[in-house]
C-alpha cells in the first residue's frame, strides 16, 4: 500500500505542476497523455479514486463539514464558518475535477477501454466512482459542466443538475451491469484499488448503494422515478454489512487523515448541534460521543455554536475538540457505510417502497447497531469493541418508539442517518438540505450577502475563474447566490417530505 501511495504522491505533484497555467484553457483541453493499459492500471484509476479526499481540509472540512453542523470552527479567521467564500480554497476542488486529473483520468480510462475490451471492468469501476464524485459536485454547486467537460473548446456549457442526476443514475445502472468476473477481463490489482482491493462484487454493491442514495435524494422532485430507481438498486444488492463498507484508507505516511490533524490543530470542535443530539436523542448519552471527542479543559463534553465568532479562538479549555486518541493516522475516509444503507431502507419502507411499514423500525435499529459497531471497532475492526453490545442495546432501548406521523418518523430516521454520517460532511449537509432534518440552529454570525439571517446556506458559489473566463457560467438576475437551492432541495428550511 505504501508503494502505491508514494507513486500517487509523485503523480499528484506532476499533475499539479502541469496545471499551474491558465485554468480555463486546461479545463477545455482534450487530454492526449497516458494511453496504455499499464498507465490506466498504475495511474489513472487510483488517482481518480483519490479525488474524493484530495485537499480535504480546504475543500471539504472548511465547507461541507461545517455546513453539516457535525463540526464547528474554533478558529475565528475562517470566513467559511460564517457563510463567507474563500475562492482559493474551493477552487482546488474545481481544478481537481476539471483541470488536473479527475475528469481527464476518467476520459483516458474510457478511451483505453474502447480499444481494449479486456479493460471493461476498469472502465466500469471508473464510471461508478466518477458518478459518485460528479454527484458531489452537483450537490455542492448545482448546475455544472458535464456533458461537454474535458472535450476541448473555448466555452463549456453547464448542464442542469437534474439532467446530470438522471444520467448518473443510468451510468451507475449500466456500470454495475457491465462488471464481470469473466477470465478475459484485466484483473484490477488490489495494490491499485484502495477501496475494494479489486473485488468486482464489492464494486457492484457500492454502485447500487450510490444509485439508491441519488434516487432517494430526488424523492421530492419525482417520487415515482425515485422509487423505481431505488427499488431496482436495492434488488441488485447494496452494502448491508460492515465488512462491505466503502472506505478510503490512509496510511499515515503519504496520505494523512485530517480528522487527527483537525484535533491536533484545535481549529475544529464539537458543534453545539451535534452535542445536543448525542446527549439528548436517547435516554442515555450516545456512546459515540466519548469516542469522537475529548473533554474540554473544564472536564466536560462542550460544543460551540456554529458561527460563534466571539468564542472561536481555539478555546479548548471551554470546548471539546476531536479525540486525538481515537482518530489515528490510519483512520479511513467514509464513502458509504452499511448503516447508511439501512437508514435509507428505513425511509424506503416508511414510504411503502419495500417491505411493510413495520420494516422501517427494523432497518432503523439495524442502522444504529451497525454504525455503533463500525465506530466501536475503531473503524478497522479491532477487538474488543470500544462500544459494548449492552451499550448499544441501552441506547436503542432509550429511544422513543418509531411512531407518529410519517414526517415525525422520518425525522427520527434522518436524525440517526445524519449522526451515522459523522466525518462525511458532504453527505451530512446534503441529507439536511433535502429533508430539513435534523433541526439545526442558524449560525450566530452570518457574513453572506445572499443567505438571509436565520436561514441556512444552500450551495457554494462558482469559482472566480469560471466567472472570469467561461461565458456559459449561469448567473441569476440576483447574481451567483448561496441561497439558491440544488434541484432536489424543494423546501425552504421547512420540512415537506410527504
Amino acid at each position: 500500500m505504501k508503494k502505491i501511495f508514494a507513486i500517487l504522491i509523485l503523480f499528484v505533484v506532476i499533475i499539479q505542476l502541469q496545471s499551474c497555467t491558465d485554468d480555463f484553457t486546461e479545463m477545455n483541453q482534450d487530454p492526449n497523455g497516458l494511453a496504455t493499459i499499464e498507465d490506466a492500471q498504475l495511474f489513472l484509476l487510483p488517482m481518480l479514486i483519490q479525488g474524493y479526499t484530495d485537499s480535504y481540509q480546504v475543500c471539504t472540512n472548511l465547507y461541507h463539514d461545517l455546513y453539516s453542523q457535525h463540526w464547528a470552527n474554533l478558529h475565528p479567521g475562517f470566513d467559511t464558518s460564517y457563510y463567507g467564500h474563500t475562492d482559493k480554497w474551493i477552487t482546488r476542488r474545481w481544478k481537481q475535477f476539471y483541470v488536473s486529473y479527475v475528469g481527464n483520468n476518467f476520459r483516458e480510462i474510457k478511451d483505453i477501454a474502447e480499444v481494449n475490451p479486456e479493460m471493461d471492468n476498469v472502465y466500469h469501476v471508473a464510471r461508478i466512482w466518477y458518478a459518485f464524485l460528479t454527484s458531489q459536485m452537483v450537490d455542492t454547486w448545482g448546475d455544472i459542466p458535464y456533458s461537454e467537460a474535458n472535450k476541448g473548446g473555448s466555452e463549456i456549457p453547464y448542464d442542469r443538475g437534474s439532467d446530470i442526476y438522471a444520467d448518473l443514475l443510468n451510468e451507475l445502472k449500466e456500470a454495475v451491469a457491465g462488471l464481470s468476473n469473466s477470465a478475459d477481463q484485466k484483473t484490477i490489482s488490489p495494490t491499485y484499488d484502495p477501496i475494494f482491493g479489486g473485488n468486482i462484487e464489492s464494486w457492484k454493491l457500492f454502485g447500487n448503494t450510490i444509485r439508491a442514495r441519488l434516487a432517494l435524494r430526488t424523492v421530492n422532485v419525482n417520487a415515482s422515478n425515485a422509487k423505481d430507481e431505488f427499488v431496482d438498486a436495492f434488488n441488485g444488492g447494496m452494502i448491508l454489512e460492515n465488512s462491505q463498507n466503502a472506505l478510503q484508507p490512509c496510511d499515515g505516511v503519504t496520505w494523512y487523515n485530517y480528522f487527527l490533524y483537525f484535533s491536533q490543530w484545535t481549529e475544529n470542535g464539537l458543534s453545539k448541534t451535534l452535542e445536543g443530539y448525542l446527549k439528548n436523542t436517547s435516554s442515555v448519552i450516545d456512546p459515540r460521543l466519548a469516542l469522537w471527542f475529548q473533554k474540554s479543559g473544564e472536564g466536560f463534553y462542550n460544543g460551540i455554536a456554529n458561527g460563534d465568532v466571539e468564542n472561536a479562538s481555539k478555546n479548548t479549555h471551554k470546548y471539546s475538540t476531536g479525540n486525538q486518541g481515537y482518530f489515528k493516522y490510519d483512520c479511513p475516509y467514509v464513502a458509504a457505510l452499511a448503516s447508511d444503507s439501512k437508514f435509507m431502507l428505513a425511509e424506503a419502507a416508511l414510504r411503502g417502497w419495500i417491505g411493510s411499514s413495520s420494516d422501517a423500525e427494523v432497518y432503523f435499529k439495524e442502522g444504529i447497531e451497525l454504525n455503533m459497531q463500525f465506530w466501536g471497532q475503531d473503524y478497522v475492526g479491532e477487538e474488543p469493541s470500544l462500544i459494548s453490545a449492552d451499550e448499544i442495546d441501552a441506547y436503542i432501548n432509550g429511544l422513543p418508539t418509531l411512531a407518529g406521523s410519517k414526517e415525525e418518523q422520518l425525522e427520527m430516521i434522518i436524525t440517526q442517518r445524519w449522526l451515522g454520517n459523522f466525518t462525511n460532511g458532504i453527505e451530512g449537509w446534503a441529507i439536511f438540505r433535502r429533508t430539513d432534518y435534523p433541526k439545526f440552529q442558524p449560525i450566530l454570525h452570518n457574513i453572506s450577502t445572499t443567505v438571509p439571517n436565520g436561514s441556512f446556506i444552500k450551495r457554494i458559489l462558482y469559482v472566480a475563474s469560471e466567472h472570469d473566463n467561461n461565458p456559459a457560467v449561469p448567473v441569476d438576475p440576483e447574481g451567483d447566490s448561496q441561497n439558491k437551492r440544488i434541484f432536489w432541495d424543494t423546501s425552504d428550511d421547512m420540512p415537506q417530505n410527504f
